[in-house]
């Protein structure tokens, strides 16, 4: 092969493999990304435009996300490199060419040492020429022929030589940039296109968005191919000239080895593999941003449909209560004046009257008097809230901030932070949208109670003035004492005050209409902001005005730091010896008299104070957070934490009576354990559409009859006469369902004849397992005496107790239910605390120091509950000292329940047991457990109720749940109730 079928073949090769491959790929790239701009104008022929977000763009961030991927980016750098292989192997491993004339000439830019050795090949090739002619000289003297002095040769490894400077490409990486950029400049592009047009409140311009993208892309496009050629002609350029060097002076062929082309090959591609993880991981924030503002944009629609609906509703009450019927009355008044200017008749007036008192009376005072009343506006604000919050409460949990980019390097660079993006949006939406809506802030109560008391007035004008009239209208007065031109001008102000007050609720509805409006903006626009921006200044920001206002560490509080770690080390030494002096200490101040003697205070007041105290708690928390910690209501599913292994034991015995084994399940917990909440959930959420009949014993059985009644009825077999014929008229059919039945330590009654119908219910469980699957609950105390005196245990396979949380499940239990409110937590220490070794390390560090007290604060919690989770609940809410805008304030849990009716006597102490085991008694039914007189049982239950302890409920007592842990303790104490 010569120089020139060489250069033809490499132009064609170069030209028609490498350069041919690289554009139809850069061409494809380019067609992918029209191809988005493509679903773009589909989508917005196939939605409508308040769909476009909601269901449009997750299509075409799927399609983005398809193109984000390790093969798309890859293939630029596969493809050069695919290219250049099947060009190399076209040529020739060995090749050896005549060296011109220029190898031997010393040119302007060879280095010292090439000068110097081309001149010694000059010189030497200039005296073997001469040596060579002399020998030609000769030969023909004597009759030889003459030859031509030979021209050098070199060897070229041709193959290896065009590979190589094509493996030595910037461009390969900078075309890889380009594509890349272009990339992220669309998925920019888009979410910079939601942003803007949502910041304005306009509907997406999609054509010309489409129309711009695709100018640019053939921008872009045209502006690559062109470097790209260039490039590829240089490099042909290249090549041409540098293999005149090879297998000479210049350059040796051994320098073209296949280890130094396979170094280079490796070389460049983990230089595109580290710029595409680069691009990747950028592109991957940039679109994950995206994806959070179109589902940022998509809970934006959401509320705004929310408010407003809220809107529309809020200003219907307005004009059904105050603008209509306030315009009614003015043109009722209108009238009325011109009647009475008329002369209006006797009967003309006191009709004129009866119609104004009645319509000021149904018409405006009655409907604000019911909006006061029923706090209707509070109401739906609060109802707003809530539904508010539940959509808030569907964002994602954690989102990742982008900041601090620079975008123009290659690749390149950004910073992020991962922040708890819901509990971000749930505090500024509560901060920007409702603080400012809050009835108490937009003065609903007083603005109503003003304008009630000006129209009770216009009342008692209307009253006084026409009342006046019909007594004096026959008599006869001067026109200037007219009783009926006093009316007149009566009404005249009237009607001057209903301007006014129509022009008030006009201005008041304005004003709501406008905190609606610029609290939504607020809110939608900060947060889009933050997330679009990425502005870590304008997230200080917004956690700025939700801070704890934290103790400045001055040198005051690193020198109280540094001193309590010299204490540590003193305390290490001197523990032994301050346990001895604490002990013989205070058994010196008992010999000596002075030790402090226990203050008994009124037991009554005490309990009362306790429960007043809880009560005034509860009502001066927020409405979401009195919501979420009814505990006496069936536990919300999403907060419901069952005992540990409680779902699979209740598996376990429903799949096995599934396959004909007979088995049954109870759960067994405190009062306010979570028995209910967990057979509702389990009914839900495992039975599907299984046959589910439910029975509850609110009030006390004992009879064989009152159980019988109660159990045909909810299994509708009629008429049976004992529980053993309602057993036989089961087993008969081929019906098998599930039976629910809760609180069974209401069918028995501690008495000698008390145990008959508990006694059935366990025949009748046991005898039917297999037509029946009984899920029952049991308070825990009745359950242990049931299962002294019946072994009720014997009667049910599987055992699963719901008061056994432990103090993981507590907190989450606690905290999810705060979290959900949006509040933040600080937790304060007792002079206990403040005083431990593990306290006194950390302290200035105000992350560590919230961290241990909220665990110091569980760990006491979980003890005090015993694993109920209600109990639990009401010594959270106890324990809340305070609460601000942002901020709820736990103070040391207080350990004082037991001393409140520490001194009570046996007999209240054994009725009380007496409630324990069945949870609810009337006075008859109590008088049978005690074995008293009805009224000594009355009179026991009156004074147990007005001190708190029982509450009354459809004619029966049950213990107070505030005091009912308080009670157990006592009982368990003087050993009247215990767990065998």
């Amino acid at each position: 092969m010569d120089r020139q079928e060489f250069k033809d073949k490499l132009q064609k090769k170069i030209e028609g493999n490498l350069q041919d491959d690289l554009i139809q790929h850069i061409e494809a790239r380019f067609n992918s990304f029209e191809q988005l701009l493509r679903y773009f104008l589909a989508i917005e022929k196939k939605y409508e435009p308040e769909n476009i977000i909601t269901q449009g763009l997750p299509q075409i961030l799927n399609n983005i996300e398809g193109t984000i991927t390790d093969k798309e980016s890859e293939n630029l750098l596969g493809t050069y490199l695919s290219a250049v292989n099947k060009i190399s192997k076209t040529f020739p491993n060995k090749e050896v060419w005549k060296q011109n004339e220029e190898r031997f000439i010393v040119q302007q830019q060879d280095s010292v040492w090439v000068a110097i050795g081309k001149r010694s090949k000059s010189t030497f090739r200039s005296v073997a020429k001469l040596g060579f002619r002399a020998v030609q000289s000769q030969k023909n003297i004597f009759g030889g022929n003459k030859k031509a002095y030979p021209k050098w040769e070199q060897e070229i490894p041709l193959n290896k030589v065009v590979s190589y400077p094509l493996l030595d490409n910037e461009s390969v990486l900078e075309w890889g940039h380009t594509l890349q950029r272009i990339q992220l400049n669309l998925i920019r592009d888009i979410e910079e296109l939601l942003v803007q047009e949502r910041e304005v409140q306009k509907e997406f311009d999609i054509p010309t968005f489409v129309s711009d993208q695709k100018n640019r892309l053939e921008e872009e496009k045209k502006d690559l191919l062109k470097k790209v050629k260039q490039v590829i002609s240089s490099k042909h350029t290249q090549i041409v000239r540098d293999v005149e060097k090879v297998g000479t002076l210049e350059w040796r062929s051994k320098f073209f080895d296949d280890n130094r082309l396979q170094v280079k090959e490796e070389y460049i591609r983990n230089r595109f593999k580290s710029q595409k993880e680069q691009w990747q991981f950028v592109q991957r924030l940039f679109f994950e941003r995206t994806k959070d503002v179109v589902q940022f944009l998509k809970l934006r629609s959401e509320i705004e449909k929310e408010i407003e609906e809220f809107k529309v509703s809020f200003e219907d009450i307005f004009q059904q209560s105050l603008k209509k019927p306030l315009q009614e009355f003015l043109t009722d008044l209108e009238i009325s004046i011109e009647k009475i200017g008329q002369r209006a008749t006797l009967d003309e007036l006191k009709t004129l009257h009866e119609n104004l008192a009645g319509f000021v009376e149904e018409r405006l005072i009655q409907p604000i008097q019911k909006l006061l009343d029923k706090q209707i506006l509070e109401d739906k604000t609060e109802h707003l809230f809530e539904d508010l919050l539940l959509k808030v409460g569907q964002s994602p949990q954690e989102v990742q901030l982008v900041f601090g980019t620079q975008l123009d390097k290659n690749p390149p660079t950004v910073n992020q932070e991962e922040v708890e993006w819901r509990q971000l949006v749930v505090r500024a939406l509560r901060e920007l949208f409702m603080k400012p809506l809050q009835p108490s802030n937009q003065q609903q109560e007083e603005f109503l109670s003003q304008n009630l008391s000006e129209i009770i007035e216009i009342k008692k004008i209307i009253s006084v003035n026409f009342e006046s009239a019909l007594e004096a209208r026959d008599e006869e007065v001067a026109e200037k004492e007219d009783p009926t031109k006093v009316v007149r001008e009566a009404l005249q102000r009237i009607l001057s005050k209903v301007l006014e007050l129509n022009e008030q609720a006009g201005k008041k509805w304005e004003q709501i209409n406008n905190a609606i409006d610029k609290g939504s903006e607020k809110f939608f626009s900060s947060l889009l902001a933050l997330l679009h921006e990425g502005d870590s200044k304008q997230l200080q920001r917004l956690n700025a005005k939700y801070a704890v206002k934290e103790k400045t560490n001055d040198w005051h509080a690193v020198l109280d730091s540094r001193w309590a770690s010299i204490q540590d080390q003193l305390m290490l030494w001197s523990r032994f010896i301050w346990k001895k002096a604490k002990k013989y200490g205070a058994d010196i101040k008992v010999a000596l008299g002075f030790k402090t003697s226990t203050i008994q205070a009124s037991k009554r007041a005490d309990i009362a104070t306790y429960l007043s105290e809880t009560d005034s708690k509860m009502k001066e928390l927020p409405y979401i957070y009195r919501r979420l910690f009814d505990f006496k209501s069936l536990a919300d599913k999403q907060f419901f934490k069952p005992a540990q292994e409680s779902t699979m034991t209740f598996r376990r015995s429903y799949e096995q009576w599934k396959n004909q084994f007979p088995t049954n399940f109870s759960v067994v917990g405190e009062k306010g354990s979570g028995k209910s909440s967990f057979l509702s959930l389990v009914v839900d959420s495992e039975l599907g559409e299984e046959q589910v009949e439910t029975v509850e014993f609110v009030k006390t059985i004992w009879e064989e009859d009152q159980l019988l009644s109660k159990i045909a009825a909810v299994l509708k077999v009629e008429s049976p006469q004992t529980i053993e014929e309602l057993v036989a008229t089961i087993k008969e059919s081929d019906n098998r369902k599930v039976v629910v039945i809760e609180s069974i330590q209401n069918c028995f009654i501690r008495d000698i004849n008390g145990f008959k119908a508990i006694e059935k219910l366990a025949y009748l469980i046991s005898e039917t397992r297999e037509n029946i699957f009984w899920m029952v609950s049991c308070s825990r105390y009745a359950w242990s005496f049931l299962d002294k005196i019946l072994q009720i245990s014997e009667y049910f396979s599987h055992i699963s107790k719901s008061d056994s949380l432990n103090e993981e499940q507590i907190e989450q239990i606690i905290l999810s239910r705060h979290q959900a409110s949006g509040y933040s937590l600080h937790f304060e220490p007792d002079d206990q605390i403040m005083q431990s070794r593990t306290y006194r390390k950390i302290k200035g560090q105000e992350h560590e120091v919230q961290e241990h007290l909220k665990e110091e604060y569980f760990e006491k919690l979980t003890r005090l509950a015993e694993g109920n989770p209600s109990i639990a609940m009401i010594f959270w809410i106890r324990s809340i000292r305070e609460f601000d805008e942002n901020y709820f304030y736990i103070q040391p849990l207080e350990v004082t329940s037991v001393e409140m009716i520490e001194d009570l006597n046996p007999q209240v102490l054994f009725a009380l047991a007496a409630f324990v085991l069945h949870d609810t008694l009337s006075d008859s039914e109590l008088a049978m457990v005690l074995n008293v007189k009805l009224e000594e049982s009355r009179l026991l239950l009156n004074r147990l109720r007005s001190r708190g302890m029982l509450i009354e409920k459809n004619g029966s007592f049950t213990i107070n749940h505030l005091m009912y842990r308080q009670i157990i303790r006592v009982l368990k104490e003087r050993n009247i109730i215990h767990l065998g």
